[in-house]
């Protein structure tokens, strides 16, 4: 395995959300026996039955392998978070890196950041 490979396997089991079918997720696709790696938005996902989805609705594509989001920084900390102290995991939730998301359900989090950052 590359050291890539490495990062991103141990990102990827320590945030399984980094596979969700969802707005920025890469995947390969078939389209009519060619293969393409594309990035899809919410609208090219659709039910699949008991297989759960299928990309787009045209059965001339093929999803063949999902390969997830970018992987961010917040991605690295939290596999790194895995087994050791949670010294960055504190006020943070790595696994929602996102500053709306930390205001709407942790803001002590935002709280804590604009004392750090606040000159008032």
């Amino acid at each position: 395995m590359t050291p890539y490979e490495i990062v991103k396997k141990a990102c990827i089991e320590a945030n399984p959300d980094i596979l969700k079918l969802e707005f920025g997720c890469r995947v390969k696709i078939n389209v009519c026996g060619k293969d393409m790696d594309v990035m899809i938005d919410e609208s090219d996902v659709v039910p699949n039955g008991e297989d759960g989805i299928k990309f787009s609705d045209s059965d001339c594509y093929d999803c063949t392998e999902i390969l997830g989001r970018e992987i961010r920084l917040a991605d690295v900390l939290l596999a790194l978070k895995r087994g050791h102290s949670d010294v960055w995991g504190k006020y943070w939730n790595l696994k929602y890196d996102s500053l709306s998301w930390h205001r709407d359900n942790q803001p002590e989090t935002v709280e804590f950041l604009a004392k750090l950052l606040g000159k008032d």
